[in-house]
């Protein structure tokens, strides 16, 4: 992993009424093109994750777990 400098997070959203779209036909790039529907974090460096397979990752929301994994 010498070729790697570092890690960034992503979240990539989707709008909750797709299924509704997608029944009229309508693609799923609308759903997920909104402004905020995928944001980033800040550079994370190579040496502040000692294994990249080996994370704990939790999504809260107002302190709340929502996310594990």
């Amino acid at each position: 992993m010498e070729h790697v400098g570092g890690y960034f997070l992503l979240l990539d959203f989707t709008q909750c009424k797709i299924g509704e779209g997608r029944k009229r036909g309508e693609s799923w790039c609308l759903f997920k093109n909104g402004e905020g529907m995928m944001p980033v974090s800040d550079f994370i460096e190579k040496d502040k994750i000692k294994d990249p397979h080996n994370l704990n990752l939790e999504l809260k929301v107002n302190g709340d777990v929502k996310q594990a994994a």
